[in-house]
């Protein structure tokens, strides 16, 4: 069988899809906005013996459209590009409208909570309108599942990665490493897929609805930080916390204008917000509706 992955050449899309192919399928198609990122040739050496991999350029709507024809089990991935690219809300509609015109009978939204964007004049509010997105999208394609992941770990993990890399240099973000506020529920990479598996699995149970994808343990990144730095042999706390010029941003308003923003500065926003707001992450948790299992916590 084939699936269709919609913007699959993230880190986590690579992880989740990884689990998944070999087991249900044999062919994958993996649409992205540049899917001949070098990372995404190392996905396809690491694929199982006897997968296929085609990969489709998809920039704009009449790309996704084709990329879709013939699709019967899709996956979609909130995609991690945060400058040049498709408004990401935009993106979900699309799919969701075009799944339904070319009659695919599974579709399953994986939407990370670090992809979304947090630079942009919706910077107080992206959670609400990514859920109003969202709902719309449910209501074009009743056949939809969208699964709202909390902070992703392990190997295929960007946020841990740049944490890791952050330690090993001796210095991070004062917004990332300081926040001692909110609790994140990080969830594996495992764990993940094991979701999109048993959504794919259960479509008459699934579709129409909405679940978080939570991990088990609770940790402030702060405290993440500090787990980390034990990993990689560093004392806990050695690490600096570096802000802004005077506090003023003044570096963000250049890179913004000359480059766009970059995934570090937005995840330093998106660790901002959820220390301001506080948002319940919790609701329609997927593992605890389908009694799942999970596997080692953070």
């Amino acid at each position: 069988m084939e699936l269709v992955v919609v913007n699959g050449s993230s880190a986590i899309s690579r992880g989740v899809i990884s689990k998944l192919a070999g087991k249900n399928y044999q062919k994958i198609r993996l649409l992205d906005f540049r899917p001949y990122r070098k990372s995404v040739y190392a996905f396809q050496r690491a694929l199982p013996s006897g997968v296929e991999l085609h990969k489709e350029m998809v920039q704009s709507v009449a790309n996704l459209e084709h990329g879709l024809e013939g699709a019967q089990d899709v996956v979609y991935f909130t995609h991690d590009y945060f400058a040049n690219t498709s408004d990401k809300n935009n993106f979900i509609a699309a799919t969701s409208r075009l799944a339904k015109k070319h009659g695919v009978k599974k579709l399953v939204a994986v939407c990370p909570l670090e992809h979304e964007l947090y630079w942009t004049e919706d910077k107080h509010t992206p959670l609400e309108v990514r859920d109003a997105a969202q709902k719309k999208a449910l209501e074009s394609f009743d056949k939809m599942t969208i699964l709202n992941s909390n902070v992703v770990y392990g190997k295929d993990s960007y946020l841990f990665h740049y944490m890791t890399q952050c330690s090993l240099a001796g210095k991070i973000s004062k917004s990332i490493g300081g926040s001692k506020s909110f609790q994140f529920k990080p969830v594996s990479t495992d764990d993940l897929a094991l979701a999109v598996q048993t959504a794919l699995g259960n479509t008459d149970e699934v579709k129409g609805k909405r679940f978080s994808v939570n991990g088990s343990a609770g940790v402030t990144m702060n405290e993440l930080l500090h787990l980390i730095e034990k990993q990689v042999g560093k004392d806990s706390g050695s690490t600096s916390l570096k802000g802004s010029l005077l506090g003023l941003g003044l570096s963000d308003y250049v890179e913004e204008f000359f480059t766009g923003i970059t995934h570090d500065k937005n995840m330093g926003r998106f660790v901002e917000y959820m220390d301001a707001h506080r948002p319940n992450l919790d609701a329609d948790d997927f593992f605890t509706k389908f009694g799942l299992t999970h596997g080692d916590d953070v």
